[in-house]
C-alpha cells in the first residue's frame, strides 16, 4: 500500500518505527549502494537508515564518500569462528562476508564511533 500523499510504502506502525534497515549482499558498487540509501532516505526522511545486515560490499569509506551515512552497520559473520579465540580460524584475515581489511577500513574512518568513544551515560 502506498502513502496517499507521497507514493511511498506506508509503515503500519510509523509512529513506532525509529529506523529503516537495509540488507545488502554481494555488491561492491558504492554508487549502487548509495542509490539504495538515497531511495530509502527519500522515502522515509524522518527515519535513521541503517545497513542492518551485509556481506561482500564496498568498503565503508567508499560507501560514506558516496553518500551512505548509515546510522550503524552490522555484517553477517561466522559465529562459530568467534567461539575459539586464538585458533587459526579466529586469527584469520579472510572472511566470507567482511574480511579483516573491511573492518580495518571502517575502524580507521573518522565517522565510525566505538563504545569507548561515547560518553558514560550512567
Amino acid at each position: 500500500m502506498d502513502h496517499p500523499d507521497q507514493g511511498r510504502p506506508v509503515l503500519s506502525r510509523d509512529a513506532y518505527v525509529d529506523m529503516i534497515g537495509r540488507d545488502i549482499y554481494n555488491n561492491g558498487s558504492e554508487t549502487d549502494i548509495a542509490s539504495q540509501f538515497k531511495a530509502i532516505q527519500d522515502s522515509y526522511p524522518n527515519k535513521m537508515v541503517t545497513l542492518s545486515e551485509f556481506g561482500n560490499v564496498a568498503t565503508f569509506s567508499r560507501q560514506w564518500e558516496a553518500g551512505c551515512t548509515w546510522s550503524f552497520f552490522m555484517p553477517w559473520y561466522d559465529y562459530n569462528r568467534t567461539l575459539e579465540p586464538g585458533s587459526a580460524a579466529f586469527e584469520g584475515e579472510d572472511h566470507e562476508f567482511a574480511p579483516a581489511s573491511w573492518w580495518k577500513n571502517a575502524a580507521a574512518h573518522e565517522a565510525v564511533l566505538w563504545r569507548e568513544d561515547l560518553p558514560d551515560l550512567k
